[in-house]
C-alpha cells in the first residue's frame, strides 16, 4: 500500500472484483483494501435471487453508522428472481430507500407486480384464472420509487421474449406514474409488458419535471389508447424519439397501434385547447412531430392477429 499509487491500486482491485468468483474475500485481505474496493464493489450492484435482496437489506440494517453507506450506480433486479414472492416488490421499495441512491444513473427491473397464484391462461393478455394482487404490500413501491432519480430508468418483463405476457399491472403502472413524477434527472425511460387498461404510464411526465427526458420506449403492451402514446410527445417539446414497440390499441389479437392512429389525436387536438394551456405548451407540427416518432413491429404471430405488414412512418 506505501508502494503503489492509490489510484494505481484502485484499478488492480476493480479489475480483480471483476474476475474473481468470490469477491467478498478481496474485501478480508486487509483494512485498505476493504476502504479502496467496498464502493467498487457495490457501484453496479445486480440481484439475482430472494435470498439476496433480504441479505443486503440486513447488511444495511446491521451496517455501523459511521460506515460510509452503499452508495450504487447502476441497480438491476434480474429476472432470475422468482416472483412467486408477495412481498417482492415491498422488498425492492425498502431497498431503495434504504441505499445511497444520489449517485444512482440506472434502475433495472425485470420483474412481474403480480403474484401467480395458479396456473395462467391468457386469451391474448386476458387472464381467464385468478390471480391475487397484495395491493396492501404492494403499495409502499409508490413512495419509495420517489426516493431515486435515475438517469435510466427500465421495467421488464422477465418472461422469455417469444411470451407476451403483462408484467406491469395497471394499478402498479398508475403508481409508477406518479413515482417518476420527481425524477428530473431521468434521461431515458423504458416500459414493456403494460396492461394500460384504464391508466396512462406517461401521465406525470412533462418539460417542466422532466427537462432532461429524451428517450421513451413503450414495448409489447395492451390496451394503449393513442391519446396515451401520443401524450409524452406533446408535453415534451425537447423529447428526441418515441419508440412504440408491439403496442396493441387491445388484445394481442386485436390491431396494433399506428402512427395513423396517433395523426388523427393529433387532429383533434384544438391549437387553443385547455389541456396545452394546462400543460403550458403548444400544439407542435405534425410533420416535426412525426420524426421523433416510431412504431415498429418486432414479435409476430404464428398464426392470427395484426402482423403489421403495411406498418411504416411514412404517411
Amino acid at each position: 500500500m506505501d508502494i503503489i499509487p492509490v489510484e494505481l491500486l484502485e484499478e488492480i482491485l476493480a479489475v480483480s472484483l471483476h474476475v474473481h468468483p468470490c469477491p467478498s474475500h478481496i474485501l478480508c485481505v486487509q483494512s485498505s483494501w476493504r476502504a479502496i474496493s467496498q464502493p467498487i464493489l457495490h457501484s453496479h450492484i445486480v440481484m439475482r435471487s430472494f435470498s439476496q435482496i433480504c441479505r443486503i437489506e440486513q447488511s444495511l440494517k446491521d451496517r455501523i453508522k459511521t460506515r460510509p453507506q452503499i452508495a450504487p450506480k447502476s441497480l438491476l433486479f434480474s429476472k432470475e428472481i422468482s416472483t412467486t414472492t408477495p412481498t417482492l416488490l415491498k422488498r425492492i421499495s425498502n431497498l431503495l430507500l434504504d441505499l445511497d441512491t444520489r449517485n444512482l444513473k440506472t434502475l433495472r427491473l425485470a420483474v412481474n407486480s403480480h403474484v401467480h397464484t395458479a396456473t395462467w391462461a391468457y386469451d391474448g393478455f386476458k387472464c381467464v384464472k385468478s390471480a391475487l394482487f397484495n395491493l396492501c404490500r404492494l403499495s409502499p413501491l409508490s413512495l419509495n420509487l420517489s426516493v431515486s432519480s435515475p438517469q435510466i430508468f427500465e421495467w421488464c418483463s422477465p418472461d422469455p421474449d417469444h411470451q407476451l405476457s403483462v408484467a406491469i399491472v395497471p394499478r402498479i403502472a398508475l403508481m409508477m406514474s406518479s413515482s417518476i413524477s420527481t425524477w428530473s434527472n431521468l434521461v431515458s425511460l423504458k416500459l414493456t409488458n403494460v396492461n394500460c387498461t384504464g391508466c396512462n404510464p406517461f401521465l406525470h411526465l412533462h418539460h417542466t419535471t422532466h427537462p432532461n427526458l429524451r428517450y421513451i420506449c413503450l414495448g409489447q403492451s395492451v390496451w394503449v389508447t393513442p391519446s396515451a402514446a401520443l401524450f409524452p410527445a406533446i408535453t415534451l417539446p425537447l423529447l428526441e424519439k418515441l419508440t412504440l414497440v408491439d403496442v396493441y390499441l387491445a388484445s394481442i389479437w386485436q390491431r396494433r397501434l399506428r402512427l395513423s392512429d396517433l395523426k388523427e389525436v393529433w387532429e383533434n387536438i384544438s391549437d387553443h385547447s385547455t389541456e396545452l394551456s394546462f400543460w403550458g405548451v403548444s400544439k407542435p407540427d405534425w410533420d416535426t412531430l412525426k420524426t421523433r416518432i416510431e412504431c415498429k413491429v418486432e414479435r409476430q404471430r404464428l398464426e392470427g392477429g395484426d402482423h403489421g405488414e403495411d406498418m411504416d412512418n411514412a404517411l
